[in-house]
């Protein structure tokens, strides 16, 4: 039933209607008040239920049971009262009855249960009909659901984006107020606000963590005892703790809104006829609006009237403005995805906005006078931008490492702290005289001593520890709790353009495909090509400085060396920008104008324009090998193949062609600009194979052999061509065989099929034959055999079922995912958690978003774009510059911009203190500059030795047979540093809003170092625990057993040990990690084998030696024992030798339990390397045995050391202490072997 009350979608998978309960017929509430009247009358009035008999008999446990009554009572009240809190399903039990949909109109909430990974369930409230018609409706998630009368469901806001071209473009915007009323209660407001909580809210909200609330109860258990000082001081530091994290998420909050929002800002639309300016909050759905220049597009709207260009980095990633068109007025269903060209999408960049072809006299000359028009489709969250901005909040759920895994450990220990207390309440009871407050104060301690208060800290000293070492290498990270998941990683996925490579596109030349191969000299391109490289583009300058288009259109403009003017004409003109107005020597000087632009169209997959020559008017075209040779008069034999070739090294190909415009084509303007796209791009004459490249990112090869030597599953998931990823696949070693196989979709459909990349022949056999001769890398097999391959899938080529099937069967072994949307992105990741995949993600785009806020660690890398220097002089400082600076040596150079401190000439005698402290403070400041800019210098030439050293070993480069490249073939993104201005400028935004990680530095070798102190974190995280597991089963046992048995410590003998075991605490997690990773991966869970054997059978033999020492004692003191037993209540410390041995046991068992379950190499430092904590531990085995030889009998009176009774007895006990810790040491390291990839 509840199913039914939905429409299908991606979001909600179910709906349950609720009604409040009244509030004293929770089941919180009448049980709970009829058991404390219970128990207060059966304390104060036990006879009423037991016989005088009875009661006089068993007496002690009867009023022992009813006084623990009524606190047991409020406990378990507490506990079901916060778990209504903790769970929204339990919440909707207790507080709410279901209703059905018959009855709707007694339903004051919905409990909407969401589909995974799309955000956490929640009771919201249910808006009955109201009394002007509307519908009952709620709002989950910023979307409002109503219900639909006729389906009978609810139903998400439909928003008007399916009707006919024609529709629109004869639309002329909302003329009524009636209308604009109607639209504005279907849809809301243009409104985009994240709600950031107020500090107190968001404190409560974590202050009733189940975690925090556990310790928080701990802590109130043993203040009351004696221990209340360190108790409060615990409870302060743990407050503090969830200050610190409330105030980092709202400032990240803060950070996302910022980045986020659209701003309002004025707008014209055309409303009743008229002209008018409105807030962009107030749009409405079939507004008509006048898209304005260089600004934020506030909506989703549908361009009729005019072009625009727009920049869609924000959206897709990719930094080259698109050119929208307007619609047609044809019969054609608009579908907002197949009809990008014509779409403006929420939070991009208008650059520039231009009214339709003669709308005016002056519209080309004056644009300003001539804006393009478009119809609103979508606001607020349903937009683009909001739907980015919805799976930033909502995609995933509040989750932490202190969860899950810890309350089943917790879990573990209970039970035997409830064995360990069942004792002692068990002994207690049998003692009259013993007071019933204090015995129930230390059984409830001895439960809740499984929990040490320092548990949350010292897991959190490690994420910090971690923290700081990713700061210094220029890593931010947002989402603390992720840490150690990053090293948990098994898959890495990256984002290519931008990721793996630059986003830079570079010019390398032409290649005619006649047996001469690339042309890649000026003097040697042919004249058509350099004409239609030239001309054939949507290159436009924004202002006198910035040239807006694609990137390729853009480097090939550059390299050939043209420019535009500001009336549009295309320039040869090589020569710098400042000597343009000089006339050119010898050389006519070639000019050409675009006459008329046929954009380039992803259904046909190419561009034309009309454009005027010196020596003519021509058609010229480019696009796709393929498209271009379709409608070329002829083209080379081998022309694809040679494409193909090329687009394998991991190139860009594109074809160029070109044709005279024919006598009737050309007779006049108006003849020209009448001319139809199907009529001129026919005819063509091939120009050449234009080749552009894409650089690797200098780091890329050494991050993913780094990752896939450290055991860890490497994917590709791009926009990009399927060709060209497996190029860079190959390029970075993640392609191995020697076979690539592509998915295919069957021609009859259904089915998948797989054939080779290069000759398309299919490959036979199931789907598990496909999987089985997969290439799998592993720690121990690197290398594939013969008869294996590598799976790569085309989106492009592949129907929606298809790819779904794909990505179920198939997504654990294919290497290269190429033409992925966004959406099919997310999905990818998805479903690899699914499979208890511990993913990571890289991209450098927000068309990552989805599977960057999917992955357990989503990293956002930089690129080109994002290191850009910037200055505001015109003319940019890059590298070292000179300095004219009298009192700094004249060889040192200086950083580009660097500003020394003035230093005004020295006050003369008598001047005021304060003022000769200024100057004094001035002077000290420069010297210290000048020292830093000679050490600067220092690294220069140490660094340029270097590279010089290694230019001088590397293998000598092969000339081509046109000699030298005159096109820039080496990546800007690539050179160092210090030779392009200094360190990247970072602009937080696109991934970096939805990403936890984001690397500051231009190194791509950053994903590797949050991987390997991921891998640090974790490993101290169950280092952590298995020490505070040993400690506490040890102080159980020590607080129930030893306890009885009278066992007591002195002031000395704790201060001691306590010392040493503090710096052993203290300096555990500030292990370095190692600068490598290694092939061995960490284990991931706390009940992992490994962990459980360990701790089990390291504390059996501490119980064992523990054991063994009292009967020991026993043999040789049995008098001394048996009055310890008896009066153990006692507070009076005294010197004996059952107090005297279990010390030097309990304290030797602590620091053998540091010293055993340290985990060094592999993945960080060894413990001979943590040289405070190596240090604390010798001292401390050395003051255990000194004590236990009896080799300073004064040393051993002034700790309170009995002495031993025999030296048969001394030798026995320190053999007992060197099996306790020898046999901890084969433990673990049997336990290693066994249950770990060791």
């Amino acid at each position: 039933m509840s199913t039914e009350m939905i429409i299908e979608n991606t979001m909600i998978r179910q709906l349950r209607l609720l009604r409040r309960r009244e509030w004293y017929t929770w089941a919180t509430v009448w049980p709970f008040t009829m058991l404390y009247v219970v128990s207060v009358v059966l304390y104060l009035y036990p006879e009423l239920v037991w016989d005088r008999v009875t009661y006089l008999v068993h007496q002690t446990y009867i009023d022992f049971f009813h006084a623990i009554c009524f606190p047991v009572v409020i406990f378990l009240h507490s506990f079901l009262s916060l778990f209504t809190i903790w769970s929204v399903k339990f919440r909707a039990r207790i507080i709410y009855r279901t209703v059905a949909m018959e009855q709707l109109t007694e339903a004051t909430d919905v409990l909407v249960e969401t589909h995974l990974h799309k955000g956490e369930s929640e009771i919201v409230p249910l808006h009955q009909e109201s009394d002007d018609g509307h519908p009952p409706c709620f709002v989950f998630q910023q979307r409002k659901w109503k219900l639909d009368g006729r389906e009978g469901v609810f139903v998400k806001p439909r928003f008007p984006t399916k009707h006919s071209f024609s529709y629109y473009t004869r639309w002329e915007g909302l003329r009524k107020e009636a209308d604009r009323t109607k639209q504005e209660d279907m849809y809301g407001l243009n409104k985009m606000e994240v709600h950031i909580p107020e500090f107190q809210d968001l404190f409560v909200d974590h202050a009733l963590s189940p975690f925090f609330v556990f310790q928080m109860f701990c802590v109130l258990l043993w203040c009351l005892d004696e221990y209340w000082y360190y108790s409060l001081f615990t409870g302060m530091m743990m407050v503090g703790m969830e200050c610190t994290t409330v105030y980092q998420r709202i400032r990240n909050m803060r950070t996302l809104r910022d980045m986020a929002e659209v701003p309002i800002r004025d707008i014209d639309v055309m409303r009743g006829g008229k002209r008018v300016t409105i807030k962009t909050d107030a749009l409405l759905p079939l507004d008509m609006i006048v898209v304005p220049s260089n600004a934020p597009c506030p909506v989703d709207a549908v361009l009729v009237k005019g072009t625009a260009v727009v920049n869609e980095a924000s959206l897709t990633g990719e930094s080259t403005p698109q050119l929208k068109e307007a619609l047609d007025e044809v019969d054609i269903a608009l579908s907002v995805k197949k009809h990008a060209r014509h779409m403006l999408f929420s939070g991009t960049q208008i650059l520039l906005s231009n009214g339709p072809h003669g709308a005016s006299e002056g519209a080309e000359h004056n644009r300003d006078k001539s804006n393009a028009l478009a119809i609103v489709l979508k606001t607020g969250f349903e937009t683009k931008q909001g739907k980015l901005l919805r799976t930033i909040l909502h995609s995933q759920g509040r989750v932490s490492e202190n969860s899950g895994e810890a309350f089943g450990f917790i879990g573990v220990l209970v039970v035997f702290a409830l064995a360990a207390s069942g004792y002692l309440l068990k002994r207690g009871l049998a003692d009259p005289h013993r007071s019933r407050w204090k015995l129930f104060l230390s059984c409830v301690q001895i439960i809740t001593s499984v929990v040490p208060p320092e548990l949350p800290m010292e897991l959190s000293l490690a994420v910090n520890t971690t923290l700081l070492a990713l700061t210094k290498l220029q890593v931010f990270c947002t989402e603390p709790f992720r840490i150690p998941y990053a090293g948990k990683v098994d898959t890495c996925c990256f984002d290519k353009t931008g990721t793996l490579t630059t986003d830079e596109m570079l010019f390398g030349g032409v290649d005619m495909v006649d047996g001469k191969g690339l042309l890649n000299k000026l003097k040697t391109i042919p004249k058509f090509s350099e004409m239609v490289l030239a001309t054939c583009h949507s290159l436009v300058y924004l202002d006198e400085e910035t040239l807006a288009g694609d990137e390729m259109e853009k480097a090939a403009i550059a390299a050939l060396g043209y420019r535009i003017d500001s009336e549009e004409y295309i320039l040869h003109d090589p020569k710098p920008v400042s000597e343009k107005g000089k006339k050119a020597a010898a050389e006519p000087r070639r000019m050409y104008k675009v006459l008329l632009r046929f954009p380039f169209l992803a259904a046909l997959r190419r561009m034309a324009c009309v454009v005027s020559a010196p020596d003519g008017k021509y058609v010229v075209a480019k696009g796709s090998p393929e498209s271009i040779a379709a409608l070329c008069e002829s083209v080379p034999e081998n022309c694809l193949k040679v494409a193909e070739e090329t687009a394998a090294k991991g190139y860009r190909v594109i074809a160029l062609a070109y044709r005279p415009l024919t006598d009737a084509e050309r007779v006049s303007k108006e003849v020209i600009f009448s001319l139809r796209r199907e009529s001129i791009e026919r005819d063509l004459r091939f120009a050449g194979l234009a080749v552009y490249v894409c650089p690797l990112k200098k780091d890329a090869k050494e991050t993913i052999e780094n990752l896939e030597g450290g055991s860890h599953r490497c994917v590709i998931i791009t926009g990009d061509s399927v060709q060209t990823a497996i190029s860079v696949g190959k390029d970075v070693s993640m392609l191995l065989c020697k076979r690539q196989l592509v998915a295919k979709e069957t021609a009859s459909g259904g089915r998948v099929e797989w054939v080779d990349s290069v000759s398309s022949v299919v490959q036979p056999g199931t789907v598990d034959d496909i999987i089985a001769n997969t290439f799998q890398r592993s720690r121990r097999r690197r290398t594939p055999r013969d008869n294996e391959w590598d799976l790569c899938v085309n989106a492009e080529v592949v129907s929606p079922e298809a790819m779904q099937h794909i990505i179920e069967v198939y997504n654990e072994h294919v290497t290269i995912w190429a033409r992925c949307a966004p959406t099919q992105k997310e999905e990818i990741v998805t479903d690899l958690k699914k499979k208890s995949h511990i993913v990571m993600m890289a991209g450098d785009g927000t068309n990552d978003v989805g599977a960057l806020k999917q992955a357990h660690a989503g990293i956002a890398v930089l690129n080109s774009a994002s290191v850009a220097p910037k200055s505001e002089s015109k003319e940019l400082e890059v590298g070292p510059q000179p300095h004219n600076e009298p009192d700094v040596p004249a060889e040192l150079k200086v950083p580009p911009n660097f500003k020394f401190t003035v230093v005004p000439p020295e006050p003369p005698a008598g001047t005021p203190f304060m003022e000769m402290m200024r100057w004094k403070v001035l002077e000290a400041k420069r010297k210290v500059e000048i020292k830093q800019i000679s050490n600067w210098n220092k690294q220069l030439r140490d660094a340029e030795k270097v590279r010089a050293a290694a230019k001088a070993a590397a293998p000598p480069l092969k000339a081509s047979g046109a000699g030298e490249s005159d096109f820039l073939m080496e990546s800007l993104f690539n050179a160092d540093e210090e030779n392009v201005g200094g360190p990247p400028l970072i602009k937080l935004g696109d991934a970096s809003i939805a990403a936890p990680f984001t690397c500051r530095s231009k190194a791509l070798t950053s994903v590797c170092d949050i991987v390997r102190l991921g891998r640090t974190t974790l490993v101290t995280t169950h280092m952590m625990y298995k020490i505070l597991a040993l400690n506490c089963l040890t102080q159980a046992y020590s607080m129930s057993v030893l306890h009885c048995a009278g066992v007591k410590f002195g002031e000395k003998q704790m201060i001691l040990a306590g010392i040493i075991l503090s710096v052993c605490f203290l300096f555990m997690s500030r292990s370095k990690p190692l600068t490598h990773l290694c092939r061995q991966r960490p284990v991931t869970k706390v009940f992992h084998p490994y962990m459980i054997c360990t701790v089990f059978f390291q504390f059996a033999l501490h119980l064992y030696c523990m054991m063994k020492t009292s009967w020991m004692v026993a043999e040789v003191d049995a008098a001394t024992v048996t009055d310890m037993s008896k009066n153990y209540q006692e507070d009076e410390f005294k010197p004996t030798l059952l107090n005297s041995t279990m010390f030097l046991l309990t304290t030797l068992i602590s620091g053998v339990t540091f010293a055993v379950n340290y985990r060094g190499e592999p993945f960080m430092q060894g413990i001979r390397k943590n040289r405070p904590m190596f240090i604390a531990l010798i001292i401390l085995g050395l003051v255990v045995f000194c004590f236990a030889s009896e080799a300073s009998p004064e040393f051993n009176k002034e700790f309170e050391i009995t002495a031993f009774p025999t030296e048969a007895f001394r030798t026995r006990f320190t053999q007992l202490l060197m099996l306790d810790a020898f046999g901890c040491f084969v433990i673990e390291k049997v336990s290693l072997i066994l249950f770990t990839d060791y």
